[in-house]
């Protein structure tokens, strides 16, 4: 009889033991499943947190190219019509010379029309340093620059034309040649003076061209 309900007892123990031992198991997979599933939480809401962020990263994109295009596209705009105030302005000028030039042609002195010429290399020299320092127009202020730089030879040659420095040194007079050395001259100077500082392919032709000229001068 003793021996029956020993065997019961241990039997007991035995089942208390392994419940007990089922019960920790069974809270270490709770346990486990449940830092499994705060795990996966933590990288969904990564992989929201991360496509959220792509997202925003193109939208910022986007915005900032449609604003890049429009400041570009009104840059555009405001060169274009600074460009056609300078060029309007500059044609204006030339034109009232030449029409106050051709109307008072007979009886406008000769210095004077020579002085009207070199005031053209003024202004065309003004215009581009106002197109390049403060509209920030640079090819508008090479134009204008160039221009300026091809009335030099134009001033000079009506200076011999006019006859401002005697019969001798004019137009038709014996010492053209050296007139026109002389001027071929100065103009490859200024040419050469601004090619230097400039770098300017240019005016380092016509510096060439000024010296050919002053070779058949001589």
């Amino acid at each position: 009889m003793f021996f029956y309900g020993g065997l019961v007892l241990i039997g007991l123990i035995i089942l208390i033991y392994q419940n007990n031992k089922l019960q920790k198991e069974n809270i270490r997979l709770k346990n486990e499943i449940s830092k499994l599933k705060n795990n996966n939480k933590e990288e969904f809401n990564s992989e929201i947190l991360d496509n959220m962020q792509v997202v925003e990263d193109k939208k910022e994109n986007e915005i900032n190219n449609i604003i890049n295009f429009e400041v570009q596209e009104e840059k555009r705009k405001m060169e274009s019509r600074n460009t056609s105030i300078l060029v309007t302005g500059a044609i204006l000028i030339v034109l009232a010379a030449i029409v106050f030039l051709k109307s008072t042609w007979n009886v406008v002195p000769n210095i004077v029309k020579s002085i009207v010429l070199i005031l053209l290399v003024g202004v065309f020299l003004q215009a581009s340093k106002l197109a390049q320092n403060k509209f920030k127009l640079n090819k508008v202020g090479a134009t204008f620059f160039y221009i300026a730089m091809a009335y030099i030879p134009i001033c000079l040659i009506s200076i011999s034309a006019f006859g401002l420095l005697g019969e001798y040194l004019s137009i038709n007079g014996a010492g053209k040649n050296i007139y026109l050395t002389i001027s071929s001259l100065i103009t490859g100077m200024i040419y050469y003076m601004n090619y230097k500082r400039d770098n300017s392919r240019i005016l380092f032709y016509g510096s060439i061209l000024s010296r050919i000229l002053i070779n058949n001068f001589i």
